[in-house]
């Protein structure tokens, strides 16, 4: 008995091509390419995420913390996507001016009020950063996580731009939470940075984050 068939490609409406003996006439190809991808649906389950927060979000908005917060505070974030999970694995606190020391917030003496950074959880503040108001306060409540110089050019980064100098701060999720904190998709979880006092007069002053994204569609 003999069952005619059809093989037909969905994508273009091609039709297999059979040799006048019966034969399927077939090709090899490489295993690299994005055909087989494509067939196989091998797209990355995590993917690197680095984002500055900002005060629309994620890289969006304004960046630069350098604002003044004295009379209404400013608050910079990233929050939930609606596709994927975030988890940030470590946080670069970055503050630059004319001169820094460690004993001040860059080159602004102590904060009035302080800076703060924090992670919103259903609704629960929890303090990562509580009312900074020098780096050396900032130093501390990071735990020390990298250190590098003494004295008053600890954690400092001389004439980063122009004459200008820095200190830069980090904060290792992964050392307290496996795998880093996240941010489930859908939710209404952040981490926020809130300015309190008027920092116009730093050079610059960023929070950076580093982590992976996952993606729920692959198992």
């Amino acid at each position: 008995m003999t069952i005619n068939t059809r093989i037909i490609d969905t994508k273009n409406g091609k039709k297999a091509r059979v040799t006048s003996d019966g034969a399927l006439v077939v090709s090899v190809i490489d295993p690299t390419t994005t055909l087989i991808d494509e067939l196989y649906n091998t797209k990355n389950k995590y993917n690197f995420f680095s984002a500055y927060l900002g005060s629309s979000g994620a890289d969006s908005g304004n960046t630069s913390e350098n604002v003044n917060g004295s009379s209404t505070s400013q608050e910079f974030y990233i929050a939930s996507h609606n596709e994927y999970d975030i988890y940030i694995k470590k946080i670069i606190i970055f503050i630059e001016d004319g001169t820094v020391s460690i004993a001040n917030f860059g080159g602004l003496s102590d904060l009035s009020v302080g800076w703060d950074l924090y992670v919103k959880e259903d609704g629960n503040m929890t303090y990562i950063i509580n009312k900074a108001k020098t780096g050396g306060d900032v130093f501390a409540q990071t735990g020390t996580d990298q250190t590098f110089g003494d004295g008053n050019n600890l954690n400092k980064i001389i004439n980063i731009h122009g004459g200008a100098d820095a200190n830069l701060f980090t904060f290792d999720f992964d050392k307290y939470i496996s795998g880093g904190y996240r941010i489930a998709r859908g939710s209404e979880n952040k981490i926020i940075s809130k300015v309190n006092d008027n920092l116009t007069g730093l050079s610059d002053f960023t929070v950076r984050v580093f982590g992976y994204i996952t993606n729920p569609l692959i198992g």
